[in-house]
Parts: structure tokens; C-alpha cells; sequence
């Protein structure tokens, strides 16, 4: 029996482990595979995100004619113009902590728990 560290290779399972811990890449799919698996994603995507999104731009822009009145009435109305200054606020602050947070966790540094304990050791 031939092992690779502490598991014995007649097992299957302790083979797949092995073959995956000596750093073999996967199955790689062709480029026009990988576009046709995606494709359903995409259209899905499509007519459920940028289609609308795209509609009430162009609605806001063109009806009855084209005019910039509805977003003037953004800027002038006191209420509206609160409302957006508030969303803006948000939006900065979450993408903020957001960033914050990518770089904590690409840091090199293990993030320790109160024991001093890596995280990694309770996370598996």
C-alpha cells in the first residue's frame, strides 16, 4: 500500500484527495463550450436586469418628447434632492466597509480570534 503523507491510496476517496493536494488543474472546457454553457445565464441576465433598466431610462428621457424636466425636478425639489443626498451617503459608506473588508481578508496576516487562534482552524 502507497501512501502520500497519512492517507493510504487504495481508497478512492483518499486518491481524488491526493491527486487534488499535488496541484493538477482540473477539466478545462473549450472557449465556445463555455460560451454556449453560459449563454442561458446571459439571456436570463439580459431580459431580467438590462432590458428594464433600460426602458425606464429611455422613459425618462423621451416621454412624451425628449426633455430633461424629471431630473431638473430631481435637483430643484428640496425632498427629492434630501433623498438622493441620502442615498449617495449610503451607497459611499457600504462600499467603503465593503473595500475595507476585501483588503482585511487579502492581507497576509492570519485574523486572529480572542484565544489567539487563527480563524482558519474554526473554519472548515
Amino acid at each position: 500500500m502507497t501512501e502520500i503523507g497519512a492517507l493510504p491510496l487504495d481508497r478512492p476517496l483518499a486518491r481524488a484527495r491526493a491527486s487534488s493536494s499535488t496541484g493538477s488543474v482540473g477539466h478545462r472546457y473549450s472557449m465556445s463550450l463555455s460560451l454556449l454553457l453560459v449563454s442561458p445565464l446571459l439571456i436570463l441576465l439580459g431580459f431580467a436586469f438590462v432590458y428594464p433598466i433600460g426602458r425606464l431610462i429611455s422613459q425618462s428621457f423621451f416621454i412624451p418628447h425628449f426633455s430633461l424636466t424629471h431630473y431638473a425636478r430631481l435637483i430643484n425639489e428640496p425632498v427629492y434632492f434630501r433623498i438622493l443626498l441620502h442615498t449617495i451617503e449610503i451607497a459611499s459608506i457600504v462600499t467603503f466597509a465593503a473595500l475595507l473588508l476585501v483588503i482585511r481578508s487579502l492581507s497576509p496576516w492570519p485574523v486572529c480570534k480572542g484565544d489567539g487562534a487563527p480563524v482558519s482552524q474554526y473554519v472548515s
